[in-house]
C-alpha cells in the first residue's frame, strides 16, 4: 500500500541540462525554451570552417585518426551544458548525449564503424572527490555499450593536479605529460591488446591532452585510435606532435 501511495504522490524528478528545471522525461532532458536553444547549437555548422560537424576536419589532433564531437564550445548554452555535464548531471543526462554522439559516429563514418574499446582521459582525483564522478568515464562506459565493445580504463591519471583551462596554449603539452600515464594493468605481455580505440573526453580544446593520451595508446601498441568529445572549443590552433618536442 506504502509503494503504491509513493507511486501517485512522488515522481521522479527529471531536470533540464541546461536551466535544471524540472521536465516531464529522461529521455528528451530539456525544456521547451532550453530545447529550442540546444537544437540551435547541435544543428550549428563548424565555426572555423562552416560545414557540417559531421563534414568538418578541423580538429586535427595527431596522431587521432578521426575526431568526433556534437558542437562548437561557443556561446552560452553550450557553456551551460558542458557545466552540468562535469558538475552536476545525471546517468540519464548522459545517456542521451551519448546516443546522440553515436549518431555522430555513424552519420560521420558509416554504420560499419567499430571499435575493439573505448576508453577515457582520466579525471584528477581531487575533481572525482568534489564531484562524485568522473565525467569522460560516465561517456566512455556508455559509448562502449552503446556501440557493443569494451571500456577500459587504459589511460591512468599520474596525481599531478592542476586544470589544463588556467594553462596558456605552450604550457598544456607539458602539463599533459606529467598528469597522464599507461594504466600498467591494462597491458598484456607489455602491450595493449587492442588496434582500434576509441579515446574519450568531454572537451576539446587545444587538443594537447587528448594528443597525449592518444601518443601513449599507440606507443603500447594501438594502432588504430579516433578521438570523441561532447565539444571543440572553435578558433584554437590544434595540437600536433612536433608542437610538444
Amino acid at each position: 500500500m506504502l509503494e503504491k501511495l509513493k507511486g501517485l504522490f512522488i515522481k521522479p524528478y527529471y531536470r533540464c541540462l541546461i536551466c535544471r528545471h524540472a521536465v516531464k522525461s529522461k529521455a528528451y532532458p530539456f525544456c521547451h525554451r532550453c530545447g529550442h536553444l540546444y537544437s540551435r547549437i547541435i544543428s550549428h555548422n563548424c565555426h572555423d570552417c562552416g560545414k557540417p560537424p559531421r563534414e568538418c576536419s578541423c580538429i586535427d589532433v595527431e596522431p587521432c585518426l578521426g575526431i568526433y564531437r556534437l558542437f562548437d564550445y561557443k556561446g552560452f548554452t553550450a557553456m551551460r551544458v558542458l557545466y552540468t555535464l562535469k558538475k552536476r548531471a545525471s546517468v540519464w543526462d548522459y545517456e542521451y548525449v551519448t546516443s546522440k554522439l553515436v549518431e555522430r559516429i555513424y552519420a560521420t563514418s558509416g554504420q560499419g564503424m567499430s571499435f575493439d574499446c573505448v576508453c577515457y582521459v582520466p579525471r584528477e582525483k581531487k575533481s572525482i572527490d568534489r564531484y562524485g564522478y568522473d565525467q569522460s568515464k560516465r561517456l566512455a562506459m556508455l559509448l562502449a555499450q552503446s556501440l557493443g565493445c569494451e571500456w577500459k580504463p587504459l589511460i591512468a591519471h599520474t596525481g599531478v593536479e592542476g586544470e589544463q583551462k588556467r594553462l596558456s596554449r605552450e604550457f598544456r603539452g607539458v602539463a599533459a605529460k606529467t598528469r597522464f600515464k599507461i594504466n600498467e594493468s591494462a597491458l598484456v605481455e607489455g602491450k595493449l591488446p587492442y588496434k582500434r580505440v576509441l579515446l574519450a573526453d568531454d572537451i576539446i580544446t587545444t587538443g594537447a591532452t587528448m594528443s597525449e593520451c592518444a601518443r601513449i595508446l599507440k606507443s603500447h601498441g594501438v594502432k588504430h585510435i579516433f578521438g570523441i568529445a561532447i565539444a571543440h572549443t572553435p578558433g584554437r590552433k590544434n595540437w600536433h606532435l612536433h608542437n610538444s618536442k
